[in-house]
Parts: C-alpha cells; sequence; structure tokens
C-alpha cells in the first residue's frame, strides 16, 4: 500500500488521486449532463428548434467581422432567453443546484479515497444533501460578484487590457476561495470557519508557488486534452453514432478538468490543515 503525503509530494499526490477519482466521477458527471439535459427538452420544448437556428448561424459566422457577431450572439441569446424565460429559471436552479451535489459527491470521494482508500461510486453517495450546499451558494455568490465587477470596469472603461492588474490582484482571491470549497466540502466547515482557515493559508510565496505548478501542470494537461478533441471531432463525423461518441468525449473532458481542479485544491486542503494541527495524521492511506 502507499500513502498520500501531500506535505512532500503535492504534485505527485494530485495526480494519483486524479486518476482513482476520474472513473466514479465520470459517472457522476454523465448522470448530471442526462439529467439536465433531459429536463431542458422537457420544460424547454422548443430549445432544440432554437439551437437549430443557432447551428445554422454559427455555419454562416465567417460572413460577419467579428463586433458584428458578438453583437448578433447576444441579440440571439437575450431573445432566446426572454421567450423561455419561465421554463429557463427552473433549469438554471437545476444547474445550480445539480452543481452544488457534484461538489458535495466530489468531495466525498476524494476525502474517502486520500483518508481510507475508497474511491467507490456508492461510497461516495452518502449526505448529498446538506449544509455545505448553503456554503457554497453564498462563496458562488461572491465569486460571481467579483466577476461581474471586473466585467463591469471592462464595459465602463472599454479597454480589455485592465483585465491584467485586475487578474493579477484576483489570482490570490481565487485561490483563497476555491480553498475555501475544499475546507467546506472535506472538513464540513462554515463558512465563516472555512474563510479563517484559508486566510491563514494566504501568502504570496505560497500563492506564487501553486500559481507556477498550476500553470505548468494545466498546460500539460491542456496538450492531452488537445489530442482527444480531435479524436472527437473525427468520432463526430461517424454515422449514426458519431454525435453520441463525441458528447461522451466532451463529458469526459469536463470530468478530467474539474477533478484535476478538485483533486488540487484536495491536496491543498490536508496540506495545510496537518500543518495547523487539524487532521491527526499528515500521511494517508491509499490502496492500487
Amino acid at each position: 500500500m502507499e500513502r498520500y503525503n501531500f506535505n512532500e509530494e503535492l504534485t505527485p499526490g494530485v495526480f494519483r488521486l486524479l486518476g482513482r477519482m476520474l472513473m466514479p466521477s465520470f459517472i457522476m458527471t454523465l448522470i448530471f449532463v442526462l439529467v439536465v439535459a433531459g429536463a431542458s427538452m422537457f420544460l424547454v420544448p422548443d430549445l432544440s428548434a432554437e439551437i437549430g437556428d443557432l447551428k445554422t448561424f454559427f455555419e454562416s459566422a465567417a460572413d460577419y467581422e467579428p463586433d458584428e457577431l458578438n453583437g448578433i450572439m447576444a441579440e440571439k441569446m437575450i431573445s432566446v432567453f426572454s421567450v423561455h424565460m419561465g421554463s429557463f429559471i427552473p433549469v438554471l436552479i437545476l444547474l445550480i443546484l445539480g452543481g452544488f451535489i457534484l461538489y458535495n459527491f466530489s468531495y466525498n470521494l476524494s476525502s474517502n479515497e486520500v483518508e481510507h482508500g475508497n474511491n467507490s461510486f456508492s461510497g461516495a453517495l452518502s449526505k448529498l444533501f446538506d449544509k455545505r450546499i448553503l456554503h457554497y451558494l453564498l462563496l458562488s455568490i461572491i465569486m460571481g460578484g467579483l466577476y461581474q465587477f471586473l466585467n463591469y470596469l471592462v464595459q465602463m472603461t472599454g479597454n480589455t487590457f485592465i483585465m491584467f492588474p485586475f487578474a493579477v490582484t484576483a489570482t490570490p482571491v481565487y485561490y483563497w476561495f476555491s480553498l475555501t470549497y475544499a475546507a467546506v466540502g472535506i472538513g464540513n466547515m462554515s463558512f465563516t470557519q472555512a474563510l479563517s482557515f484559508t486566510q491563514n493559508e494566504l501568502t504570496i510565496g505560497r500563492v506564487a508557488k501553486v500559481l507556477g505548478i498550476s500553470i505548468l501542470l494545466t498546460i500539460a494537461l491542456v496538450m492531452g486534452v488537445l489530442v482527444v478533441a480531435l479524436l472527437g471531432a473525427l468520432i463526430a463525423n461517424i454515422p449514426f453514432v458519431g454525435g453520441y461518441l463525441a458528447g461522451l468525449i466532451g463529458v469526459l473532458l469536463l470530468t478530467i478538468f474539474s477533478t484535476f481542479i478538485l483533486a488540487g485544491f484536495t491536496g491543498l486542503y490536508y496540506r495545510y490543515s496537518s500543518r495547523l494541527g487539524l487532521r491527526a495524521d499528515e500521511q494517508f492511506i491509499v490502496t492500487d
């Protein structure tokens, strides 16, 4: 048996955790996508026709200038939303609630794997509906507000270069709140406890180190994803089953990205919580 030791081997531990979580996470993400797609078609029966119109428009997108294309796309999206607003609201609620349930499932899965060497799908299904959902909602509202603030600045100044200094400032904030999600999901902390925990861990050197590692790992991951995406584009041309297979590949790519990020912040949570004495052990068993 091997052990997770995130204090000394953060990167290998994260990739090991990613491999162990990938299949159960893929199954859960696929269920989520199918439920949302089915509910959308039921609640918005004319949505397939709208999607067909958008597809036709995309085929002629090369005839438009970029600014003109963005304006037309915005008008079309607003038009679709305004016509089906009453139906989109429950779909939006389902998306948000389903996303938070996915958070609970994923953090149940990662903590079970790290602490007990158990990466079973059924083992992560416990306590999917609990108070953590409320704390996720509060965190999401704050992060959404930060994004809207950035968007407001860009629109007011008309200068997209303002995004660079804001991004430099926002990186520690994003890191802070992302680690807070892990503190809520794994440590079952309250909203204020999680903020206090992450505040103690936020240092310039630590953020810079994690950011640098994340950039390098993301580049490597993106290269692998591009290969898979190219394969998916080729598969999509297969008659009858090509579209379904391409959809499965799309869900797989989504799962890889989301699980990679979640595994990374899981490792960081255990790394920092063990230093603060919140965990009894610094090493955790994983079975091969």
